[in-house]
């Protein structure tokens, strides 16, 4: 019976590696520009709707305002303070292993 081997030209794939994470820094840069310029324009027509004393506003084929959502959630602090022995019995612990890749200066 025959091994396979899976062969690795380790400079290739760190060097591939580097270029990916530049490309994604570039990325992420590049987006938190975007979502600057997205909140900037939010808060123009945020100041338009309270000039205008209304909630929301049709302009074409936009609409845009205030949407009030209502979400349940548990409140584990008020839990915790009010019922300290029973929170300590359901405490879990989860270990996770995450790969890294770093360059070294």
């Amino acid at each position: 019976m025959t091994e396979n081997k899976i062969e690795i030209d380790l400079d290739e794939i760190t060097k591939y590696m580097d270029e990916l994470k530049q490309a994604k820094a570039k990325f992420e840069f590049d987006l938190k520009q975007v979502n600057a310029e997205i909140e900037k324009t939010e808060k123009i027509l945020e100041s338009l709707l309270e000039q205008l004393k209304v909630d929301e506003m049709l302009h074409g084929v936009y609409r845009f305002g205030w949407k009030t959502t209502t979400k349940r959630t548990f409140d584990q602090k008020k839990f915790k303070t009010d019922n300290p022995e029973v929170y300590e019995q359901y405490k879990t612990e989860k270990q996770y292993k995450n790969f890294e890749f770093k360059i070294n200066n």
